[in-house]
Formats: structure tokens, C-alpha cells, sequence
């Protein structure tokens, strides 16, 4: 129970994070081409729901990944081998 408690928090602080950096990263760009003081405009306010949403899609896609991975990953190691075992 305590694995599954930990592997949660563990997937949803990787979506906070992945959805912070989609965000980050959108309004990085916004800044850049329109320059610092547009965060003060009617427009970006307009943007913002739109990063955010882009943000939650980017998260969950990265969150999907890396869950199919966590699921996979006993799969994806080779057999153990044993030598004395020939046949």
C-alpha cells in the first residue's frame, strides 16, 4: 500500500512538473516575441487558459510515458540466467 501511495505522489509531482515546464516554456515564447510587458495585456490574460491547457496536455503525455514505462520495466529486463541449467 505504502508502494502505491509513493508511486502516486511520485507520478503526480512528474505532472505538476511536466505541466509547469509546458507552461513555462509557452510563456517564454509569448515573452519573447511580444516582450515583458505584455504580461500586463488583455491578450495575454486571453493566452494564459490556453497555456494551461496546454500545459495539462503536455503533462499527461508525459506522465502516460513514463507510466507505460514503470509498467514495462519488469518486462524489459532479461531473464536471469542459470548456468547450471543447460537444457
Amino acid at each position: 500500500m505504502v508502494f502505491v501511495l509513493r508511486r502516486l505522489f511520485v507520478f503526480v509531482l512528474q505532472f505538476l512538473a511536466g505541466w509547469g515546464i509546458v507552461v513555462a516554456i509557452c510563456c517564454g515564447f509569448a515573452f519573447y516575441d511580444h516582450g515583458l510587458d505584455y504580461r500586463h495585456t488583455p491578450q495575454f490574460a486571453a493566452q494564459w487558459p490556453q497555456f494551461a491547457r496546454l500545459g495539462l496536455l503536455g503533462g499527461g503525455l508525459i506522465c502516460l510515458v513514463l507510466f507505460c514505462y514503470a509498467s514495462t520495466k519488469s518486462t524489459l529486463r532479461p531473464p536471469p540466467s542459470d548456468d547450471n541449467n543447460l537444457f
